[in-house]
């Protein structure tokens, strides 16, 4: 269920949703952020997209996998 009201939540504030996002105080001061910070976080960001779509891939690799071996074998539970 969508709670409306407006208590913190993991160190978020939840909103209707209709109300306009805000960015967070992080992304407001940027001007302080030297360029090699910022290519350091968006490689950070890359390998952690990297990670999970990996893992993801090998997870549908593995259901398949498995499907046809059960096919296979006569379609098992």
């Amino acid at each position: 269920m969508i709670s409306l009201s407006h208590r913190a939540h993991r160190g978020r504030v939840s909103r209707p949703m209709n109300a306009i996002p805000t960015p967070p105080a992080s992304a407001a001061a940027p001007a302080t952020e030297s360029a090699e910070e910022r290519h350091a976080d968006r490689e950070r960001r890359l390998d952690e997209a990297a990670s999970i779509l990996a893992v993801t891939l090998l997870d549908m690799w593995r259901r398949e996998r498995r499907a046809r071996r059960e096919a296979a074998s006569g379609g098992g539970s």
